[in-house]
């Protein structure tokens, strides 16, 4: 693989940064920015007074991503490739809304991966606490900022 066709992969433990824009295979100078935001799924909390359903069901969800702590392993990433990490930031992405949760984080999925009966009426319990506007969800998302030290080839 040649330097400049690294692009971060979300599985397993190849660490790989694309440090070509688009794909376009350009050499980058000095000084080029590098800009990545990407999701920590560990950190996806959803309101429900059902705290083991809910546990299962974000388990689950976690289990079947190719890896949900990517968000919080980018700046590392980023190091090991060379690239200085200039600014690491979190902001949690809030929802609302119950129908847009489970299209969002696809909650429907996981909880008919877990089976149960308990599971598919925790998801009518979310659309109650929306109705009464008592839904929340949030997700922690991470924006690194780095600059690449030297031309890339």
């Amino acid at each position: 693989m040649d330097d400049h066709d690294r692009d971060i992969e979300q599985h397993g433990e190849r660490r790989r940064v694309r440090a070509d824009r688009h794909g376009s295979g350009e050499r980058h100078e000095r000084g080029h920015e590098v800009v990545a935001v990407e999701p920590d799924w560990d950190t996806l909390v959803i309101s429900s007074a059902e705290h083991q359903t809910t546990r299962a069901i974000l388990d689950e969800l976690r289990a079947s991503g190719r890896n949900p702590a990517v968000g919080r392993a980018v700046a590392g990433y980023f190091a090991d490739a060379g690239i200085a990490v200039n600014t690491v930031d979190a902001v949690a992405l809030v929802v609302r809304d119950a129908a847009a949760a489970r299209a969002f984080f696809q909650l429907d999925g996981a909880v008919e991966r877990v089976g149960t009966d308990v599971a598919r009426r925790w998801l009518d319990d979310l659309g109650e606490q929306s109705a009464r506007g008592a839904f929340c969800a949030a997700l922690t998302l991470f924006r690194i900022v780095g600059t690449i030290p030297e031309a890339v080839p």
